[in-house]
């Protein structure tokens, strides 16, 4: 409906303007068409008029031909009428021949401009083919225009849609950074809590090594003490290595039953110092503690095989 209500002026326009230019152009001429008429006219009234005056004279001079022949003088008003009426068709004569004159230039005229009023029309008519391409493009931008339109009003409906879907997601995550941000603070609280058992933990386990340490070097320090008095061998199951029978002088050169003087034997047993040591009292193992918070268990056969011997 508004596409035709559009092309309705449109259409009145133009047929206004082509009236318009009809007016002016037929304005232009009109004077001319009327002088053409009027020459026409007056052409034909003196033609007719003339030829009157032939016939009159024709028959003038008939009349005195047969007068001059029946030997009748000629009056002399007669002969001041004839030479009147010949001396006015002379004129006519004159006259015609001008009006003829006229009228050809006229018509040359006339046609001249009949050529230029073609030239015009010729124009005028591609300027109306050129306004009917013009209206039938801007029907198609018209048409073009109402998709754009209806296409803004899709992606506007679109856009208002995902501004909404956006806001939402937004409440969304605000909502979930303030239920992260309490998880953090509660999750702080808890590490801190935690941190202060680990650490209560952590002196308690310390204070329970510091006594197990004290206690253990006490006991061992009785045991070396116990050890110093006693005059007696080292047991036999203690000093005797399986292969190594026949080199146990060199392996170990003095067992007395003093303190050791010197270090027989050295391995790597623990990261960090070695704060306990003890002897299994029926087997060749010994096990130790260090700082490292381990207890590991030695086969001393082994041991000294590996070091004094080697390894197969």
């Amino acid at each position: 409906m508004n596409v035709r209500h559009a092309e309705s002026p449109w259409r009145e326009n133009i047929l206004l303007q082509l009236n318009a230019r009809n007016k002016l152009q037929n304005h232009s001429f009109q004077e001319l068409i009327s002088c053409h008429n009027r020459i026409f006219e007056s052409a034909t009234a003196l033609r007719s008029e003339n030829l009157q005056l032939s016939i009159r004279n024709e028959q003038l001079r008939q009349e005195g031909a047969e007068l001059m022949l029946k030997g009748v003088p000629v009056d002399g008003k007669a002969a001041d009428r004839i030479q009147t009426l010949e001396q006015k068709l002379h004129k006519k004569q004159e006259e015609l021949t001008d009006l003829l004159r006229g009228k050809a230039e006229n018509a040359q005229a006339l046609v001249e401009l009949n050529r230029r009023l073609n030239e015009k029309e010729k124009l005028l008519a591609l300027r109306d083919q050129g306004l009917m391409e013009a209206g039938e493009r801007e029907l198609h931008l018209k048409e073009k225009l109402l998709d754009t339109d209806a296409r803004c009003t899709e992606l506007q409906a679109s856009n208002d849609t995902l501004k909404d879907e956006h806001y939402a997601l937004h409440l969304a995550f605000e909502a979930l950074q303030d239920k992260l941000r309490k998880a953090q603070e509660e999750n702080a609280v808890l590490v801190e809590k935690l941190m202060k058992i680990k650490a209560k933990d952590a002196e308690k386990l310390n204070e329970e090594n510091d006594n197990f340490v004290r206690k253990k070097q006490a006991r061992v320090a009785q045991e070396l003490e116990d050890a110093a008095k006693d005059t007696g061998s080292i047991s036999p199951d203690r000093g005797s290595f399986p292969g190594v029978e026949r080199d146990i002088g060199a392996v170990m050169p003095s067992i007395g039953t003093c303190l050791p003087q010197r270090v027989v034997l050295r391995f790597d047993a623990h990261d960090g110092e070695v704060n306990a040591v003890r002897w299994s009292p029926v087997d060749r193992i010994v096990a130790t503690g260090g700082q490292d918070r381990k207890v590991k268990l030695w086969d001393i056969s082994k041991v000294f095989w590996d070091h004094f011997f080697g390894t197969k």
